[in-house]
């Protein structure tokens, strides 16, 4: 009985010494605080595009156009085809034509018989409106090969020769007009200006090739 009392009382001592080392070890340990997390510096956004609106010019292919006139040169009643070659260009979303322009014009009034070629340098702006109809107004200048002549005239017995005359004389028109129908292939226009030496009025109707 001696004995067991004995070896509880060891094992009672042995515990509490135990516990005591382990309890002063944990308070000399020093405790691992846990690592902070860095943070995460997101970089800044980039600054906004600024789209700088340069001009732009662009240029398609040429385009012939001919039509047919009856009017008034010089107080002449005048009729005859004229033909056109334009180069389209697109200006800042502004629409032009540029080239020339040529016709033969047949002249007659008072037995006095005689055509006009004028050769002109044009220019054209037509306007960007929707619809079917698109107005434009343009100008032509340049010089114009004018010829006039008479027929003999036979008074009893005398016979005058006439007489005949080939000029080259200033040539301008002003040139409003509209563009019609499918990809505006179609135009009317009135040249207006001078022409044939004297005032010039030539309504014309034509077709874009």
């Amino acid at each position: 009985m001696k004995q067991l009392i004995i070896i509880l009382a060891l094992f009672t001592l042995n515990t509490v010494v135990f516990a005591t080392a382990f309890a002063q070890d944990q308070a000399t340990t020093p405790h691992k605080k846990p690592a902070k997390k860095k943070a995460v510096t997101k970089a800044p956004p980039p600054p906004p595009t600024v789209e700088v609106e340069h001009e732009s010019t662009s240029t398609s292919p040429l385009k012939m156009s001919a039509g047919f006139s009856i009017g008034v040169l010089n107080s002449a009643f005048a009729l005859g085809p004229s033909f056109k070659i334009e180069l389209p260009k697109t200006i800042d979303g502004n629409h032009f034509r540029f080239g020339g322009e040529t016709g033969f014009y047949y002249v007659s009034k008072n037995g006095v018989h005689g055509f006009a070629i004028p050769l002109m340098a044009t220019g054209t702006y037509l306007m960007n409106i929707p619809g079917e109809f698109k107005p434009y107004f343009g100008a032509g200048l340049g010089i114009s090969f004018d010829h006039a002549s008479t027929g003999d005239v036979t008074v009893g017995p005398v016979t005058v020769s006439g007489t005949s005359s080939t000029d080259v004389h200033f040539a301008f028109l002003a040139i409003p007009g509209m563009s019609f129908g499918n990809d505006g292939k179609f135009y009317a226009e009135i040249p207006i200006g001078t022409l044939y030496d004297g005032f010039a009025v030539l309504p014309t109707f034509g077709m874009h090739f």
